[in-house]
C-alpha cells in the first residue's frame, strides 16, 4: 500500500501563541498513526502563487491513517487550541509504490500484464494477484472482472525500474 503524505501550507499567523499551543499538541496526538515530519519550517523558495510562509509534510504508512490522524480526538483538541490562530490549507496525497517496495517475482507478473493487457493469470501467478491489486498496481477489468491490467502506478514503477514494452 502506498504511503500518504498530508501537506500543510500556512496563509498567515494571526496569534503565534495559539500556533506555539498548538504545535506542542499536534506530534503527540499524529505520532499514533506512524505519522513521521518530512519537511517543517517557512518556504526557502516560494514559487508561482506560493507564499513564503510555513509548510510542513509528514508521511503516513497509508491514506487512511492519515485521514484518521486528523479526524482523532487529540489532533481536533489541538484543531480547538489553534482556533482562528492561522489560515492553512491542508491536503493529502497518496505517494507512488517504489521500485524497491516490490519484489522481483511480482514484476514478473507485471511484465507478463504488460505484454497482454486483460491477460487470465496462471494459478501459480493468482497468489500475487491481491498483492498487486492492494498496491494498486493492476486494476480489474469492467467488463470482466477475473482479467486484470495494469494501473498508472505499475507503469510508473516498471519505467523506474528500467522495463518497457517488448515487441511481439
Amino acid at each position: 500500500m502506498p504511503k500518504a503524505y498530508a501537506v500543510i501550507t500556512y496563509q498567515s499567523i494571526s496569534d503565534s501563541e495559539k500556533q506555539t499551543a498548538y504545535s506542542k499538541l499536534v506530534v503527540p496526538a499524529v505520532a499514533p498513526f506512524g505519522a513521521r515530519i518530512l519537511a517543517f519550517d517557512n518556504a526557502v523558495v516560494a514559487l508561482e502563487y506560493g507564499l513564503k510562509e510555513r509548510t510542513v509534510v509528514v508521511e503516513y504508512p497509508s491514506v487512511e491513517e492519515a485521514v484518521a490522524a486528523y479526524n482523532c480526538p487529540a489532533y481536533r483538541e489541538a484543531l480547538k487550541v489553534l482556533g482562528d490562530g492561522a489560515v492553512r490549507d491542508v491536503r493529502v496525497v497518496e505517494g507512488w509504490v517504489k521500485a524497491d517496495d516490490i519484489s522481483d517475482f511480482e514484476i514478473a507478473v507485471l511484465c507478463d500484464l504488460l505484454n497482454g493487457p486483460g491477460v487470465n493469470l496462471k494459478a501459480h501467478k493468482k497468489a500475487i494477484l491481491d498483492q498487486l491489486l492492494e498496491k494498486e498496481l493492476v486494476v480489474r477489468l469492467k467488463k470482466d472482472p477475473a482479467r486484470v491490467q495494469l494501473s498508472d502506478k505499475a507503469h510508473h514503477l516498471l519505467a523506474e525500474r528500467g522495463v518497457g514494452m517488448s515487441g511481439g
